[in-house]
């Protein structure tokens, strides 16, 4: 997946090590929480209508951009198809991009273009509102909680513990700790590599239970798609109970069966409003 970066130090608009040299214009529009929409009910008798609940939508924004200076306006056009291509596929659809910013730069949006890409031309400048939407509205960490050590390029802001461990060997009954140092909940995916004859996991008042023993093999349930998989496999069949969410915060995680001599890794992108 290709990645946009919006610099806040000069201004400049690119990915990966391909720059397009594009001008931030002032009014870019990323707003603090994403769009929402009411359920109201109407009671026949009654004055105004209930409130039934909220409903989070995706998130729009907008980026102003200029194309600078070019010799001639068949140079400023190359630079225009070059950014287009950019944010389409093979098929010319719009194709998901990474798109981060300089006054946030260890999380990310998954944005599409929303509009069509419409350049204002004067002399040899171009203009342009570019509009996107994440149908995800919510910002994600750019390293898997697992993945993150000393090196990760991530900000030290957010609620992380030097002794974090989302990597755990079960031989027996186990109560883990597991933090989602996010401001969100999150579904993970739980990675099971090795054997069990039987097997529960507790978060909460959340219990997943799952059916099927294993031997010698990967057990991947993935808790956001409400899929389980032995390999190739699908297992959704052997599940029961919840499909686990980690609350934000420090969770507590029981491990309970039989002939229990596995490994297991929580992987998720803790997320932000």
């Amino acid at each position: 997946m290709n990645f946009l970066y919006v610099s806040d130090d000069f201004g400049v608009t690119w990915y990966d090590e391909d720059h397009f040299n594009l001008i931030v214009q002032p009014g870019n529009k990323n707003p603090l929480t994403p769009d929402t929409s009411e359920v109201l009910v109407n009671v026949a008798g009654k004055l105004g209508v209930i409130r039934f609940q909220s409903q989070i939508g995706g998130r729009s924004l907008v980026i102003p951009l200029a194309l600078p200076f070019e010799d001639d306006q068949y140079n400023t056009q190359i630079k225009a198809r070059e950014f287009a291509r950019f944010w389409t596929d093979g098929k010319g659809r719009p194709k998901d991009i990474w798109l981060r910013f300089g006054y946030d730069p260890d999380v990310f949006y998954i944005v599409q273009k929303s509009t069509s890409l419409d350049i204002e031309r004067d002399l040899m400048l171009g203009f342009l509102q570019l509009a996107l939407f994440a149908a995800e509205p919510m910002k994600q960490l750019r390293e898997y909680a697992a993945d993150i050590d000393f090196d990760s390029e991530i900000t030290w802001y957010h609620d992380i513990r030097f002794d974090d461990e989302f990597v755990f060997t079960m031989t027996g009954n186990t109560t883990v700790e597991v933090n989602n140092f996010g401001t969100l909940d999150v579904s993970p995916v739980i990675q099971i590599v090795g054997s069990f004859t039987t097997l529960n996991i507790t978060i909460g008042d959340q219990t997943l239970i799952y059916s099927e023993s294993l031997a010698a093999q990967t057990l991947t349930i993935d808790c956001a798609k409400f899929a389980a998989k032995v390999g190739i496999t699908n297992k959704n069949n052997q599940v029961s109970g919840d499909w686990l969410e980690l609350p934000v915060g420090v969770n507590e995680v029981a491990f309970a069966g039989t002939g229990m001599n596995f490994t297991v890794t929580f992987i998720f992108r803790p997320k932000f409003l």
